[in-house]
């Protein structure tokens, strides 16, 4: 779905970028925010066919939990990635997403606890599925890889191969894009084995700069990605 607005700007993002690789970025949503109701409602027939839906905090907020619930009642499996951060995420948004994804900041910024290492996201990813309702949590750490838990009961840290990072920027939309495909394409794979490749595929990611840019063919991974 796309449309064109004749009132708004389109949305930009602003990124700066530091000695270490690591990103800031400030986010202008522009036209995103106008998305309407009606427009998703014109799209309807092709959440509910869909394989998985994919959702994120970049367009109005009332369209995201909107799609969200269609999936949901269509028996369609949901994806939130919630970014950028915030502590106003509606929770039938968590509620209505099969998979919920963060990392360390939006996880602090949305549950109001300190989220530092595997430990600490452990417990958040916790808090992700027994309070606020989503079926699995899983929260990325950069360097230290992932850790998740499910609503029946299973988690664990997920690490990932130590690499020299150029610029960070984009690694949790790789992590997610990969994770999307994965979840699609790949569904005879374990929860665990799914987010061990994700890894790596991000980690190929921040070793180049740019966002997209740095973003990897299928054929620069690595085989057994894909075995």
């Amino acid at each position: 779905l796309v449309t064109v607005s004749k009132e708004d700007s389109t949305g930009t993002a602003s990124i700066t970028v530091d000695d270490a690789g690591e990103n800031t970025i400030i986010i202008v949503p522009g036209a995103n925010e106008s998305m309407t109701l009606q427009e998703l409602e014109a799209v309807r027939s092709v959440i509910e066919q869909a394989a998985l839906l994919v959702c994120q905090c970049e367009v109005n907020m009332a369209v995201t939990q909107q799609a969200l619930l269609i999936a949901k009642q269509a028996g369609v499996r949901t994806l939130m990635n919630a970014a950028p951060a915030t502590a106003e995420l509606p929770d039938e948004v968590i509620q209505n997403s099969h998979f919920f994804c963060v990392n360390e900041t939006e996880a602090q910024t949305l549950l109001g606890m300190k989220v530092t290492g595997p430990g600490d996201a452990a417990d958040a990813c916790k808090r992700l599925v027994e309070e606020k309702g989503c079926h699995t949590a899983v929260i990325t750490l950069g360097g230290q890889g992932c850790v998740y838990h499910t609503r029946d009961g299973h988690g664990g840290h997920v690490p990932t191969v130590p690499v020299t990072a150029t610029d960070t920027t984009g690694a949790g939309d790789c992590f997610v894009g990969a994770m999307a495909y994965y979840l699609a394409e790949v569904r005879e794979l374990a929860l665990p084995e799914i987010l061990r490749r994700c890894c790596l595929v991000a980690a190929v990611a921040v070793q180049h700069p740019g966002t997209q840019t740095s973003f990897p063919y299928k054929q620069q991974l690595p085989a057994e990605l894909f075995s």
